[in-house]
């Protein structure tokens, strides 16, 4: 026993008198390690000793953020706080970009009625009446509606059961292609257009249940992409009155830059964005052309809304608004729910900057209104807002790419910290996804995405 003591204290005390080396100075990705199987943790990431060929080496590690625990921390302020007035000094169109929303054509609740009027021409017949083609499109735009603005927007239509012929053929009206942010295109023929359908219609509608008309006219050449009306006097088998209407030109039913079959599976978000413009929404921003949302790309990957206009709206409740304010302290983390569960359910962010500017931060995930986007886009989406500006369409077709501060807009997405944007074209959803450990810094306000699960992701919020 005594020589083992011996020996044993020998071993001690060599051990003792080697240099004490960190444990995760060695351990890094490919890395040499001594057993498969074992693990390290450094700096928030579990690494795995494997092999590799014919070498024991470390994996690339793994994110151990899943630990973070789903809790909010610090305090908010009143959302009344967050309700940035409409500032716009320079108006390019009419809808408010802040508060309040101001009153419109069509009100954002209640029970809306909506006639849709299938037009055809002496020399456009348009055969067959697409009735349930029609009455599918229609019942998404009432889905829609309910589930986005919480059921306080509900839709019933009356749908034409045949062809109203114009009076005249389609070769006798003549709308070029409209240019943003102008006073619109043969305004004149777009009214008379709408005057000669509703007065062909002989009674097939109840014009005093509604003042929403939709013209469907799948074979008209005439009008090259739009043909609409907000706030026009028309005269009924009622009498006069103020309609809002919009019809889709030529653009509408052909191939060009979206094939004509997802603009056909669509049109239904396209009829929800021209009527949200008369529920004085500007639409268009942020991010005008990328498929973040039928505000931006009517015929694109996503169809949800923004929560901005989600809050200008009124559909989303002020318990499912957090509200940070700048001038203030901030240190939060705060758990945010996607837009693509619904109003009821969603829950953002804004981050009052000052009275004019504020930083929002939405949820998003590839489901729902969104079930179009790649499995791994989902995350945090973060833009900033100023009520001071309006959306300048001026160059749409010159160089605009929909986020560029060259032309004034009332909010930009923007980009996470770490991103290559070289690899990115403008309009990619890639551009501005913030996933888990990725940090949004503007001005002296950090946001990180700690944790992320299905339906909720907790984000960090602090001054840098």
């Amino acid at each position: 026993m005594k020589n083992k003591s011996v020996i044993l204290s020998s071993v001690l005390i060599a051990c003792l008198s080697l240099p004490l080396v960190p444990a995760s100075a060695a351990v890094k990705a490919g890395g040499v390690c001594k057993k498969a199987g074992i693990t390290s943790v450094v700096s928030s990431k579990t690494y795995t000793c494997i092999k590799s060929g014919k070498k024991l080496v470390w994996n690339k590690g793994i994110s151990t953020t899943s630990s973070v625990q789903f809790a909010e921390v610090g305090t908010t302020v009143d959302v009344e706080s967050c309700k940035l007035l409409d500032a716009r000094t320079n108006k390019l169109q009419p809808n408010n970009v802040g508060f309040p929303l101001q009153e419109d054509i069509i009100p954002a609740a209640g029970n809306l009625n909506v006639i849709v009027i299938p037009v055809d021409f002496s020399d456009r017949p348009g055969g067959q009446l697409p009735s349930e083609y029609l009455i599918d499109q229609t019942n998404k735009m009432n889905e829609w509606y309910r589930f986005f603005s919480g059921n306080k927007v509900n839709l019933s239509f009356q749908i034409g059961k045949e062809w109203v012929r114009a009076p005249k053929a389609d070769s006798e009206y003549v709308v070029p292609k409209s240019v943003a942010n102008s006073a619109g295109v043969a305004v004149d023929v777009q009214f008379k257009m709408a005057q000669d359908i509703v007065t062909a219609s002989n009674n097939q509608f109840d014009f005093k249940k509604s003042n929403i008309l939709f013209f469907y006219t799948p074979t008209v050449k005439s009008v090259d992409q739009d043909m609409g009306g907000r706030g026009i006097s028309l005269n009924t088998s009622d009498g006069a009155k103020n309609f809002f209407f919009w019809g889709g030109g030529a653009y509408h039913f052909d191939d060009r830059n979206i094939r004509a079959s997802v603009k056909r599976e669509k049109m239904w978000a396209f009829w929800i964005h021209e009527m949200l413009h008369s529920q004085s929404l500007a639409l268009h921003s942020p991010a005008n052309g990328s498929s973040t949302g039928l505000h931006a790309d009517q015929y694109g990957s996503s169809l949800a809304i923004d929560s901005w206009e989600l809050f200008r709206l009124g559909w989303i409740e002020n318990a499912n608004v957090a509200c940070l304010d700048n001038s203030l302290g901030i240190s939060n983390r705060l758990i945010l729910k996607p837009i693509e569960m619904g109003s009821k359910i969603a829950r953002f962010a804004i981050i009052k900057l000052n009275s004019y500017e504020a930083l929002v931060i939405e949820s998003r995930r590839p489901t729902g209104y969104s079930k179009e986007w790649k499995p791994d886009q989902k995350g945090i989406l973060v833009y900033r807002i100023d009520v001071r500006n309006d959306n300048d369409r001026s160059g749409e077709s010159t160089g605009d790419t929909g986020n560029s501060p060259a032309f004034p807009k009332w909010g930009y997405l923007l980009s996470p910290d770490s991103k290559n944007l070289e690899t990115l074209t403008p309009y990619e959803i890639e551009r501005y996804i913030l996933r888990t450990n990725q940090t949004i810094t503007y001005s002296n306000i950090r946001i990180k995405l700690l944790n992320s699960a299905t339906d909720k992701d907790l984000v960090e919020v602090t001054k840098s």
